[in-house]
C-alpha cells in the first residue's frame, strides 16, 4: 500500500472516529440486557474492513472492554434510493434471530438520523458470499 493510500485510510478513519463522537444515536438493539446501555460513542474504529453501495463496514473496538467487532454502517438514504428498506429490514431480523455457533448474530443495531449501524462479532476470513463465489461449490467431505 502507498504512502498515500494508507494516509487517506487514516486520514477517513479519524474523521469517522469524530463524527462518532459527536453524532447523536439511538440504541435499537442490545443482544446483553444486563450489560450497561451500549451507544455509538462506545466504539473506535481501527479500520475500514470493506466499502459496498450502501455504506462501509468497520472493524471497531469497544472502549472499555477491548471487544472487537465487525459494524456495518448504511446510509438511509441510499437504501430509500435503491429500494431497499424491506431487505435491509430482513437482513436485520435474520441478524437478530441467528442464534447458532457457526453463524455470526447481531450484538447491537445502532442509528442516527443519516445512518443505520449493525454490530456483530468480528470474524477473520470474510464473508461467506464471498467464498462461495470463488468457489462455486464446496465439497462435503
Amino acid at each position: 500500500m502507498s504512502s498515500k493510500a494508507s494516509m487517506d485510510t487514516v486520514d477517513e478513519v479519524e474523521q469517522w472516529n469524530r463524527e462518532f463522537s459527536k453524532e447523536r444515536s439511538n440504541t435499537m438493539f442490545q443482544k446483553n440486557k444486563e450489560e450497561a446501555k451500549v451507544d455509538l460513542k462506545d466504539f473506535k474504529i481501527i479500520s475500514v474492513i470493506g466499502k459496498g453501495s450502501f455504506g462501509k463496514v468497520f472493524l471497531v473496538q469497544k472502549v472499555g472492554s477491548g471487544a472487537v467487532y465487525a459494524m456495518k454502517s448504511l446510509r438511509k438514504d441510499v437504501i430509500l434510493d435503491y429500494d431497499q428498506v424491506e431487505s435491509t429490514m430482513l437482513e436485520k431480523e435474520i441478524l437478530l434471530k441467528a442464534d447458532h455457533p457457526f453463524l455470526v448474530g447481531m450484538e447491537y443495531v445502532f442509528q442516527t438520523d443519516a445512518k443505520i449501524f449493525f454490530v456483530m462479532k468480528f470474524v477473520r476470513g470474510g464473508e461467506l458470499f464471498m467464498h462461495l463465489r470463488k468457489q462455486k461449490q464446496f465439497a462435503e467431505d
